[in-house]
């Protein structure tokens, strides 16, 4: 297998020198080598065993992310288990990326509207639009922040060999994505931070760096995120992209970029019963059913899908479906008489019952 690089990110939300308060990017990729990701994964699920025993609160799945432990744990226990997981995982993984971006606004150009910082964007046939306000801006590039650090990793010749992994984001396309897209083992994971241990890790990783530079009042730069990470000292390298790096962040279009092209198969296609109430995603993402999906997933080394109609050109064989048990049969028929082979449907009442 080759190596794999997992990469999550998050706003970070800080005070400049005026004391007013912004968001800026901060992601993180993590490395293992190639013919390490099943030790790795064994590795991972023994320290979530052993914080999980350590609190007496039983494993109710394979995936456990930050939100998860601080959910279950509180803030504070739940802040000590993550850094406990960070040290742990240290001698598992072969690599360790930190990327960042803050600016300068006094050097960004002002729009001509509002006399505002703003970035240079596209020009849209309908709004007219050829810039952004910086605050608008940055909400996007938080978003896109996981494939602009890979499109940096591409850049420093560090993705050759590699299988790519990243949760599914929602991002105008830029001119990093239009370079970063065509690279080979690339692959989106909806849910990935649920059902991958790789992006599980980052996920981790990132929400200890956060939480002690609040905690240490630290500013956002290459020494202070070093002295956040001290168990990583000899793996970490640390990136900054800021100015330089505009051209390729800003929006080229204001097309939304179809994350479905590179996702993850087998998909989890997931079609929920009907619910009497508004918001049934929703409750069917907090239910006990899908923590047994999401380990579907993960033991298919997959993702997970709500099904929409609009999916149907991207199903392919080995992808599984999962529906009310009274549709199993439905779904198989029409999936067959449709051309679809080498596709499993699976009820929601026998998952129900899913063991590990």
């Amino acid at each position: 297998m080759k190596t794999v690089i997992a990469i999550d990110a998050l706003g970070c939300e800080r005070k400049g020198d005026e004391g007013k308060e912004f968001i800026a990017p901060l992601g993180i990729a993590v490395v293992v080598s190639k013919g390490r990701a099943e030790d790795f994964k064994k590795a991972y699920s023994k320290i979530i065993d052993d914080i999980l025993k350590k609190h007496n609160k039983p494993r109710e799945k394979t995936v456990y992310k930050s939100y998860d432990l601080l959910v279950l744990l509180g803030l504070e226990e739940g802040f000590s288990a993550l850094q406990e997981f960070s040290r742990k995982i240290g001698e598992h993984l072969d690599g360790l990326h930190v990327f960042f971006s803050v600016f300068n606004i006094n050097k960004l150009p002002k729009a001509p509207d509002s006399g505002e910082p703003a970035v240079w964007a596209y020009k849209d046939n309908r709004s007219g639009v050829r810039h952004i306000s910086f605050k608008k801006f940055l909400h996007k590039l938080v978003e896109a922040y996981p494939y602009i650090c890979a499109w940096r990793l591409a850049c420093e010749g560090a993705l050759k060999d590699s299988v790519l992994l990243m949760d599914s984001f929602d991002s105008e396309l830029t001119p990093a994505w239009s370079e970063i897209e065509g690279c080979k083992d690339f692959h989106i994971l909806t849910y990935g931070d649920h059902c991958s241990e790789f992006i599980a890790t980052s996920d981790i990783l990132l929400k200890v760096l956060e939480l002690r530079m609040q905690r240490g009042r630290k500013k956002l730069t290459r020494d202070s995120i070093g002295s956040c990470l001290p168990e990583h000292t000899k793996k970490v390298k640390i990136g900054y992209m800021g100015h330089e790096a505009l051209g390729k962040m800003a929006p080229s279009s204001g097309d939304v970029i179809d994350v479905r092209r590179k996702i993850k198969h087998p998909v989890v296609f997931v079609v929920p019963p009907e619910a009497p109430i508004a918001g049934s995603r929703d409750l069917t993402l907090k239910s006990p059913i899908m923590k047994r999906i999401f380990d579907l997933a993960c033991q298919h080394s997959g993702c997970v899908k709500f099904f929409e109609k609009r999916d149907a050109d991207f199903i392919k064989e080995g992808d599984i479906f999962v529906c009310p048990d009274e549709s199993k049969a439905k779904w198989e028929k029409f999936l067959k008489t449709l051309g679809y082979r080498g596709l499993s449907v699976v009820s929601l009442e026998k998952l129900g019952g899913y063991k590990e």
